[in-house]
């Protein structure tokens, strides 16, 4: 997990830090997206800060940042019960992660493989955590195709 979202996991500091959302940063998280800062343009950037400013966001997302992680990264009861889930649901999977993600590191892209080996995976090289941006057409073209091959 990315060091903002590891101290915003802690009690207090995360939600303080909520309460007050700045264009500065704003700007910083939504650059934490993407493996390319271009991506990070300035009209993302103030719609982030609208919805950083929204009745409870602050709330809700130091929910979400202490539900899972902590200080040390994503909170290994959190990751294990996702994945048991994952595993009751038996259809056809994939999985697709960005190389640079800094939210989700690559390491959880190679946990995902392991536990699902028989699922389609893809790392889009020089992509964040946002791939569906960073390179839509190649994105849309490995969905559509794994879409087609089930039949």
């Amino acid at each position: 997990m990315t060091y903002l979202l590891r101290m915003l996991a802690l009690p207090g500091l995360g939600k303080l830090a909520l309460r007050r959302p700045t264009r500065l940063g704003s700007r910083h998280s939504e650059r934490a997206l993407y493996a390319s800062k271009a991506h990070a343009t300035p009209e993302r950037v103030a719609h982030a800060l609208k919805l950083g400013r929204e009745p409870g966001a602050a709330d809700f997302m130091a929910e979400i940042a202490t539900g899972l992680g902590t200080l040390r990264g994503a909170k290994e009861p959190w990751r294990r019960s996702l994945l048991d889930a994952a595993r009751q649901v038996h259809k056809p999977m994939l999985i697709i992660w960005g190389e640079k993600d800094r939210i989700l590191p690559p390491k959880h892209f190679d946990v995902a493989k392991y536990t699902f080996p028989l699922a389609k995976a893809h790392l889009f090289p020089a992509a964040g955590h946002m791939p569906q941006i960073e390179r839509p057409e190649e994105f849309a073209a490995l969905v559509r195709g794994f879409h087609a091959s089930l039949g």
